[in-house]
């Protein structure tokens, strides 16, 4: 009963994380969240709840993180860095442990299918809403743009995902439910790619698209049939997409120039964090000696996530790098070479946050962290389903 109720909490947790993200500095619910949830498990400790873990080794992946936060702390210690800076910095790392409290809990993943989904239905309402405000307080969709920008859209990634898939992949399923997919489909891409107005989400989404149309060939090459929908879908693909380059080539390249202008401000705070890599790091809290700041009350945050990475943990951070490829490429090999994986794909829609978070400083936001837990948490169940078939 212990158990249940711990479950019950745990992923009621886990939505409200999901849903709490409203920009990229809006990180205080979050906080306040997980100290609750910590409280909450340590009650359940002393109320003498046992959890149990069978360590595999995919658990290395997500242990990889906290690892590397530690590393990363002690390197700020030792070079006197501000304790206020390296509490700060990616201190959304820590919430890696969470990855563990799914293990040890033993949610099935049907249930964080349902959570993350929900999750992503609420972003979207919440963008749709904003739209709304703007376009009734008679401000231009341009101009206010940016007000619909959060963390908290990388959670529809999977919903995304899921509906590429029924529609490309998964025969058999209805009319109805094709038209179902179809409807979620433009639901949740008119916030995620549009009303966002982030080249990180539309690169993703066209990534995501074009693994849909290749998947679905390949497929179809495989069986000599392809699902209708799936005809259907990349025809729409491939014909939308030369019309697109043909009227707007060179807005799209332009767009993802150096010459524009948020482009022209990343490019050059590349130069200055490039400088000051080493092997070691910096550490976390770490500033820059050349004095360059993106944001005065945050000088050791920039936008360029990967190079910050390294800057201050220096080559360690590519174990970071290669941990974020695993969380790919298993997902992507089951994609291509077995059978088609509803995990595999909603794990996909949930790494296309590794888009937007190259130019933006949302990789170790709470909400993405608690994303990448349950991403892990579906590829680590998938692994053992795998195993265990092996002795079927």
């Amino acid at each position: 009963m212990r158990g249940i109720l711990f479950n019950n909490f745990l992923v009621l947790f886990i939505f409200l994380s999901l849903i709490a993200a409203f920009g990229i500095t809006s990180t205080g619910i979050n906080y306040l969240l997980f100290v609750g949830f910590l409280g909450f498990w340590l009650l359940f400790v002393l109320a003498g709840i046992t959890l149990k873990m069978k360590f595999i080794w995919f658990d290395l992946v997500p242990a990889a993180f906290l690892v590397i936060w530690a590393y990363g702390a002690i390197v700020g210690v030792l070079l006197e860095n501000k304790p206020i800076f390296i509490v700060s910095n990616f201190a959304g790392m820590v919430l890696y442990v969470v990855y563990f409290v799914l293990v040890l809990a033993k949610v099935k993943p049907e249930i964080l299918v349902k959570t993350v989904f929900f999750a992503a239905i609420i972003h979207a309402l919440y963008s749709y809403g904003n739209t709304l405000s703007v376009l009734y307080s008679g401000r231009t969709y341009l101009s206010s743009v940016r007000m619909y920008y959060s963390p908290g859209l990388s959670v529809i990634g999977p919903a995304i995902a899921s509906s590429l898939m029924t529609l490309t992949l998964v025969r058999g399923l209805g009319r109805n439910t094709n038209i179902k997919a179809i409807g979620l489909l433009i639901f949740l891409f008119i916030p995620y790619a549009i009303l966002s107005f982030s080249k990180g989400y539309f690169a993703s989404i066209v990534m995501l698209i074009g693994l849909g149309c290749l998947v679905s060939i390949i497929a179809s090459m495989r069986s000599l049939r392809i699902k209708t929908t799936g005809l259907v879908f990349v025809i729409f693909v491939l014909t939308s997409t030369i019309l697109t380059l043909y009227n707007f080539g060179d807005e799209l390249r332009f767009l993802y120039s150096v010459e524009e202008a948020s482009n022209f401000i990343r490019d050059g705070q590349s130069s200055f964090i490039i400088r000051e890599i080493n092997f070691w790091g910096n550490g976390l809290g770490a500033v820059l000696e050349s004095g360059f700041v993106r944001n005065d009350n945050q000088p050791y945050g920039f936008e360029l996530s990967y190079l910050s990475i390294l800057h201050k943990f220096g080559y360690f951070g590519f174990i970071i790098f290669i941990a974020y490829a695993f969380c790919v490429v298993i997902p992507l090999r089951t994609i291509f070479f077995k059978k088609v994986s509803y995990l595999s794909w909603l794990a996909i829609g949930g790494m296309l946050f590794l888009v937007p978070g190259y130019g933006n400083p949302l990789l170790f936001h709470p909400t993405i962290v608690i994303l990448h837990c349950v991403v892990m948490y579906w590829i680590r169940w998938s692994i053992l389903e795998k195993e265990a078939k092996k002795y079927v």
